[in-house]
């Protein structure tokens, strides 16, 4: 490794040890305030998994300051645990003072998780090269749990309401970036390679590259996943005067939000269950053609005047 690398690695360290420092910090205040805590327990879910729609997700109501301790602080995996998993933590912490000693530690912890995340991507061309050389440094980190910022609102709440929402997942690839996608799963340990050796790796890259170069080039490559399910949350307040209630804003329920005020009412999260499909038709002004089913990658184009084959691989 070079001597820029290495100084970058520990520049990475001294920023992870400020982040527990300064967590530990906000939540030994915040504990002082004794705050009303509503949580969400809900299982941890593999990467892979949260892109999959599962049939059932389970609740559990929980009421007690270790949620929010572990919400905030724990994103390290234990020894041997599978560093893919994604946990999260839905629920509202209220508070009716602490406010002025609280939000700047919040502050600089959200400050810290920024320069965390970019020192983490510091001189890797790619996330996952950055990925692998985090673990080495950091083993068992589970990164996007370490970077999820805090939020918290000053305000009367007139409701906090939790739901479940499905979260699709469509973008647009480039020729360029569909070969260099490829190309990376020579140079990665991907987990989605783990049943096949080398040949078979290499075999299956250079069949997907011609694949991908004969595409049209007025075709467009697009990636489309099932919607990811999550847990989100609204907030509605009253304006002086007004007895209706409006939204104030949605976010997803990753972490507790922190309610420096009263809340009216909180309506909680239940149980998930896989609503049933609606299939939808073929749109008549667009030709679409599976491309990689492993990627998720399709091949779409408007139609032309005279027939002609779309390629694609199943």
């Amino acid at each position: 490794m070079s001597l820029q690398g290495t100084a970058n690695n520990a520049n990475v360290l001294q920023l992870h040890r400020q982040l527990e420092q300064a967590v530990t910090k906000m939540l030994i205040v915040l504990g002082k305030h004794s705050p009303e805590v509503i949580g969400f327990s809900i299982p941890s879910f593999e990467k892979r998994e949260e892109d999959e729609q599962p049939e059932q997700i389970q609740v559990q109501p929980v009421a007690d300051f270790s949620f929010t301790h572990t919400a905030f602080s724990q994103w390290l995996a234990p020894v041997g645990a599978n560093t893919r998993l994604v946990k999260r933590y839905p629920g509202v912490v209220i508070l009716s003072s602490g406010e002025q000693q609280i939000i700047p530690l919040i502050s600089e912890i959200n400050r810290l998780k920024d320069e965390f995340a970019k020192a983490v991507r510091l001189g890797f061309k790619n996330r996952q090269s950055a990925h692998e050389n985090l673990h080495k440094i950091i083993p068992g980190i589970l990164l996007q749990q370490a970077t999820r910022k805090i939020h918290h609102l000053v305000q009367t709440v007139s409701s906090v309401n939790f739901y479940w929402a499905h979260r699709p997942m469509v973008k647009e690839i480039t020729k360029e970036q569909a070969l260099a996608d490829i190309d990376r799963a020579l140079e990665s340990k991907r987990y989605d390679l783990t049943l096949l050796n080398k040949t078979e790796i290499e075999q299956r890259t250079q069949h997907e590259k011609s694949l991908i170069s004969r595409i049209p080039a007025d075709a467009r490559i697009i990636e489309r996943r099932i919607a990811r399910v999550q847990p989100c949350y609204d907030i509605w307040i009253k304006t002086s005067g007004s007895k209706i209630a409006t939204k104030l804003g949605s976010k997803n329920a990753s972490l507790p939000v922190i309610i420096f005020g009263k809340v009216g009412r909180c309506n909680g999260l239940s149980d998930y269950y896989r609503p049933v499909e609606k299939k939808l038709g073929p749109q008549e002004s667009i030709i679409e053609s599976e491309l990689l089913p492993r990627k998720s990658w399709f091949v779409t184009m408007q139609p032309k005047k005279k027939s002609g084959v779309l390629l694609g691989h199943k």
